[in-house]
């Protein structure tokens, strides 16, 4: 199932709250049909870096696993992330962190 919706409004409006809500509606109809908890994945795109922040924070507050990835993010803030390793291979968490000891996140565009 494909769906799309759009928030748009002037800060302060809950378009975090919102989106996080609608994410949270989708995640439970979709274990509601399927019958069994699912590793279902959801794309939220946003316009900043600190869009991203938020929408990440919040969905950790409707305890829904989130990862933030973007170019502009070093190999040790991926690392960082509670649910970033989970979605990973043992290799490919190695040379992220090879990338971060050695300071070239320009690896990181292989694995994003």
């Amino acid at each position: 199932m494909r769906r799309c919706t759009l928030i748009r409004g002037p800060p302060g409006t809950g378009k975090t709250h919102t989106a996080c809500a609608i994410v949270d509606t989708w995640l439970r109809q979709f274990q509601a049909l399927s019958g069994a908890v699912s590793r279902s994945r959801v794309l939220v795109v946003t316009q900043s870096n600190v869009g991203a922040l938020n929408i990440q924070e919040r969905m950790d507050q409707f305890h829904i696993h989130a990862v933030r990835v973007g170019m502009q993010l070093r190999a040790d803030e991926l690392l960082s992330q509670r649910y970033f390793r989970d979605n990973l291979e043992p290799e490919d968490i190695r040379a992220l962190e090879r990338a971060s000891r050695e300071g070239d996140d320009g690896g990181l565009k292989s694995l994003l």
